[in-house]
C-alpha cells in the first residue's frame, strides 16, 4: 500500500471539504439571482396596450398603465413594430423619459392622445387595438393626419402638439 505524505492527505481533507461546504450552501453569492420583480407605471393619462420589453420582463401594458422591470434593467416600450422608445425603469415613465429629444416626445404624446379608443383621456388611454402600422420608428417630419389614417383601423383625428403639450 502506498502512503501519502500527510502534507497531501491536508490538501485532500480541506478540497473535500470545500465541495461538501460548498455543496450544502448552494455554492451561490447570495446576490441578484432573486431581484424582485417591480411594478412600474406608463404616464400620460395610464397607457393602456403598450408593448413592452426588458432584459427579463416582458409584456403589455394594463389599463394602468403597469409593466414589470428589475431595478437597473432599460424597457422598451413599443405600438405594434414601431420603436417609441427606452429608459431604464423607474416606477414612473413618460413620454419625455422614453423620447430621444422634446419634439420625439411631444410626437409620442400626439400619437397615443390621438389613437385614444373613446378620445377621452381623463379615464387613461388605450391604444390596444388602434394601431396597424408597420413603421419600426416615428416619422422625422411632424406627424399628419394622413399618416394617422393610414396607420389606424378606425377614423381619428390627430391631436394637435399644443394639445398634446397641455396634457
Amino acid at each position: 500500500m502506498i502512503t501519502l505524505p500527510l502534507q497531501l492527505k491536508g490538501i485532500r481533507c480541506f478540497t473535500l471539504l470545500s465541495v461538501l461546504l460548498l455543496s450544502a450552501c448552494g455554492g451561490g453569492s447570495g446576490g441578484g439571482d432573486n431581484a424582485p420583480v417591480e411594478t412600474g407605471y406608463f404616464r400620460d393619462s395610464a397607457v393602456e396596450g403598450l408593448n413592452y420589453t426588458t432584459i427579463t420582463q416582458s409584456g403589455t401594458t394594463d389599463k394602468l398603465g403597469s409593466y414589470q422591470y428589475i431595478a437597473g434593467e432599460r424597457i422598451t416600450f413599443s405600438l405594434g413594430n414601431m420603436v417609441l422608445g427606452s429608459a431604464i425603469a423607474s416606477e414612473a415613465l413618460y413620454p419625455h423619459n422614453i423620447a430621444i429629444d422634446y419634439e420625439h416626445s411631444i410626437k409620442i404624446a400626439q400619437l397615443l392622445q390621438t389613437l385614444d379608443s373613446n378620445n377621452n383621456l381623463d379615464d387613461g388611454i388605450d391604444v390596444s387595438k388602434q394601431f396597424k402600422g408597420a413603421d419600426t420608428t416615428l416619422p422625422n417630419d411632424d406627424l399628419t393626419q394622413d399618416y394617422i389614417d393610414s396607420h389606424t383601423f378606425s377614423s381619428k383625428t390627430l391631436v394637435t402638439k399644443n394639445k398634446a403639450q397641455e396634457h
